[in-house]
């Protein structure tokens, strides 16, 4: 059974999209930094990554598992109690990962920093004071990728062709992207390509930023559902932190390590969850496949005038 055999894939394929978003995440920090026109490197990504899923196009029909759903909380349930509880868990550390610092961890510095010199165009990002704009805008998002998360669930059960339906999505992007782009950044000097931070970053939200990791979240999504794809979303905080505290010269205070604790427990609570939500799946499904292998077939034999029947 295809649902069976999954085993550790989706789980497997969601820490590679995390640490490639943490990597997407560092890219467009370090390319900010350096005074780059963010939607200018927008437009390119979704371009490279139309481009990518073309090539990648194999015209393959469907990508099945036996069983699709979406979640069912079963708040009467120890399955469903641990996906509510893990999520809330997740969500508490990440708000007190983000909000909440205490005293700084020193003995975890390091020395280096990729960070190129103090910019203009960085001195005035860090000058720009937008908290509400920006808070309302990342709220925004979240519902956004909830729901994009949960459209990918469900149209893949009716149209279960991911390479096609990733280039689709980086094709819309790259031309809303464009015009956006087109509109506010009259700077022609931007648009240009050297072998700089804005090639790597480029390159690489464009490849595996956006085509590998859009695809494995569609299958994921497919088989185990939404809230196995969100859970992890807040693991990309720790990844990002910890690259930051030995590459960028950042700091790392104590509210960081007890929001990237109840992270990872949250994690794993709706994984112990999911698990045993999978489990109880294919035993349902077993017996029943059982009994359809054990019916009876009667079996007619006609000579001549005579006729008998056999169960």
């Amino acid at each position: 059974m295809a649902l069976q055999a999954d085993g550790m894939k989706p789980v497997l394929m969601m820490l590679v999209v995390q640490v490639v978003q943490a990597g997407v995440t560092i890219f467009f920090k370090l390319a900010i930094s350096s005074g780059v026109s963010v939607p200018v490197i927008l437009a390119y990504r979704f371009l490279l990554s139309t481009a990518v899923m073309v090539l990648a196009y194999h015209g393959t029909g469907s990508v099945t598992a036996d069983l699709t759903w979406l979640e069912k909380l079963e708040f009467g349930t120890a399955i469903g109690i641990a996906k509510v509880f893990g999520t809330i868990m997740g969500i508490g550390g990440a708000m007190l990962f983000t909000f909440y610092k205490g005293f700084p961890i020193q003995f975890l510095k390091s020395d280096i920093n990729l960070l190129p010199g103090t910019s203009t165009a960085h001195v005035a990002l860090l000058a720009s004071d937008h908290r509400v704009l920006g808070a309302c805008l990342a709220i925004t998002s979240c519902f956004s990728y909830a729901i994009w998360i949960i459209l990918q669930a469900k149209m893949s059960e009716t149209f279960p062709c991911h390479y096609t339906s990733t280039g689709l999505m980086s094709l819309m992007a790259f031309f809303q992207s464009t015009i956006y782009a087109l509109c506010v950044e009259r700077d022609w000097s931007q648009w240009k390509l050297g072998w700089d931070i804005t090639l790597w970053t480029v390159a690489y939200s464009g490849t595996v930023g956006t085509a590998l990791v859009v695809t494995l979240i569609t299958i994921s999504s497919r088989l185990r559902g939404p809230l196995f794809v969100a859970i992890f979303n807040p693991l990309m905080l720790v990844i990002v932190s910890l690259v930051g505290v030995f590459f960028l010269d950042e700091k790392l205070y104590l509210g960081s390590v007890l929001g990237a604790i109840l992270i990872v427990c949250g994690l794993y609570v709706v994984l112990w969850g999911k698990h045993n939500e999978m489990k109880k799946r294919i035993n349902e499904v077993v017996p029943s496949n059982e009994n359809e292998g054990q019916k009876s077939v009667e079996i007619i034999v006609v000579s001549g005038s005579s006729r008998s029947s056999s169960v």
